[in-house]
């Protein structure tokens, strides 16, 4: 690893959370980074389109009214909507938001505060 003070070699102090630490051997800078293998695999964490592919197929498979793609487009359209702003258009209780949720891996509820958290 390099140090962004003076490009000197940066020796490993160890890690601490998501984070490595490292000690510049030119400058005694420190400075610290995300390790490389803490990038997972984009499909390895939940993201936004996951969730609403999923959700989509979820009411496909539960409810009649999801048959008809006018009204499906029209209900799809308003949880986008309730993601991308903070404008609750949509409800996200229920028994489709939550196993759609888990099908993603999502943790916990999934609140509106931990669906619109989700990466696009």
């Amino acid at each position: 690893m390099r140090c962004p003070a003076c490009s000197g070699e940066g020796i490993l102090l160890g890690s601490l959370g998501a984070r490595e630490h490292f000690r510049c051997r030119a400058c005694g800078a420190d400075f610290s980074s995300a390790p490389e293998h803490a990038d997972a695999p984009a499909a390895a964490r939940p993201t936004r389109s996951a969730f609403l592919e999923t959700y989509r197929a979820e009411l496909l498979a539960r409810y009649g009214w999801a048959g008809d793609p006018h009204r499906l487009s029209t209900f799809m359209a308003s949880v986008t909507t309730t993601l991308n702003t903070k404008t609750a258009s949509w409800n996200s209780t229920g028994e489709a938001v939550e196993a759609a949720w888990k099908k993603i891996g999502g943790k916990g509820k999934a609140t509106y505060k931990a669906l619109r958290a989700l990466e696009n």
